[in-house]
């Protein structure tokens, strides 16, 4: 089996939000972990990092989501919607694969039009959600405060929560046998 991720980078994005995703899916679970932007070049992260996605557009474009698990999309300062990228998430979610974004990641999702008729969470007041809502981001209902939402192949958390969002996507990919397991690496990771 070729396990196989996706992370979109996008200039502004928080790049540190997926730094569990690394290690957990990466590291723990063997996952080949590629990355792509929307635009040809290196992207300048928030952190000022700046990382060389692994594969073109067209490329990603000519493989197609079947050879991936999953799409794993960080939040950023720089929200911008472009309808290829959304079109690949829905063809994410239209196979039944991982779908899961942080933070402001989750505009993209609601964007695409997946989170109809999901639960789901962001890094947003419930002010600024009504906003988003009016804005045509996110849908009418779904929104909840916790801090990471499972729903079906969609995850979504709230930025700071980067740690239990890679531990619900190593769930996810069936990492752990028992609760005591996942628990025992919630606590590891946050050093307690």
């Amino acid at each position: 089996m070729n396990k196989r991720l996706l992370v979109y980078y996008y200039e502004g994005m928080a790049d540190f939000e997926f730094s569990a995703v690394a290690i957990i899916a990466g590291l723990f679970l063997g996952y080949r972990i590629d990355s792509f932007s929307k635009f040809t070049g290196p992207v300048k992260a928030m952190t000022g990092l700046v990382y060389q996605p692994t594969m073109e557009w067209a490329e990603l474009k000519s493989s197609g989501v079947g050879v991936f698990d999953g799409l794993i999309i960080p939040g950023g300062a720089k929200i911008e919607f472009h309808d290829d990228v959304l079109e690949l998430i829905r063809g994410f979610n239209g196979e039944g694969k991982l779908v899961a974004a942080i933070c402001a990641g989750p505009e993209f999702l609601g964007k695409a039009g997946i989170l109809n008729g999901r639960r789901f969470t962001a890094s947003y007041t419930p002010e600024e959600i009504e906003e988003k809502v009016q804005e045509g981001v996110f849908p009418k209902t779904g929104w909840t405060s916790e801090k990471v939402v499972r729903d079906k192949n969609v995850i979504t958390a709230d930025g700071y929560s980067f740690i239990d969002f890679g531990i619900e996507i190593g769930d996810y990919f069936h990492l752990f046998k028992t609760q005591e397991d996942k628990e025992n690496l919630r606590k590891e990771l946050k050093g307690f």
